[in-house]
């Protein structure tokens, strides 16, 4: 393939993979306002898109990342692989249970208990880590190598 179709097809993908986790946090959004029970419309709502994304579109987006290949889908699939960890963490943290003094504890006022102290560790671990983690790897892959005349010659694609 040529670099240009290399190029563009990795645009595609990154677009695809930020919808998959749109989709991923509209479905976790249900579950957080309670509106999602264990039977009923949302929670069948949630198992169709729960389904669909794991059914069908990560496995679209595997194989557009194959079809990539080099170095640049290499780098676009830890991504993926990292953002697919994120949620899944954010869905452990949305899943543990609230303490009625969970904002006293958040704000340091109270000791935490077991589940704020879990929710603490997995927002660090999201925000700084996970987060950083995934837009460093976003950004490698939009480099290019630098043009003759530059000293760093990193851009959005070309």
């Amino acid at each position: 393939m040529n670099d240009l179709f290399d190029v563009e097809l990795l645009k595609i993908v990154e677009r695809l993979i930020a919808c998959r986790f749109d989709l991923a946090a509209l479905i976790l959004g249900l579950g957080k306002t309670g509106e999602a029970e264990e039977e009923g419309p949302e929670a069948e709502l949630c198992a169709v898109l729960e389904c669909a994304i794991l059914d069908h579109f990560d496995p679209l987006l595997k194989g557009l990342l194959n079809a990539a290949g080099g170095p640049r889908g290499a780098l676009l699939e830890a991504a993926f692989d990292l953002a697919v960890v994120r949620h899944r963490l954010e869905s452990l943290r949305a899943a543990l249970p609230s303490s009625p003094d969970e904002d006293a504890m958040l704000a340091g006022e109270i000791p935490a208990d077991l589940p704020a102290e879990m929710k603490m560790t997995l927002v660090a671990v999201i925000d700084d880590q996970l987060g950083t983690a995934y837009e460093n790897l976003l950004q490698a892959v939009r480099c290019r190598a630098p043009a003759a005349d530059t000293c760093f010659g990193c851009t959005a694609y070309t």
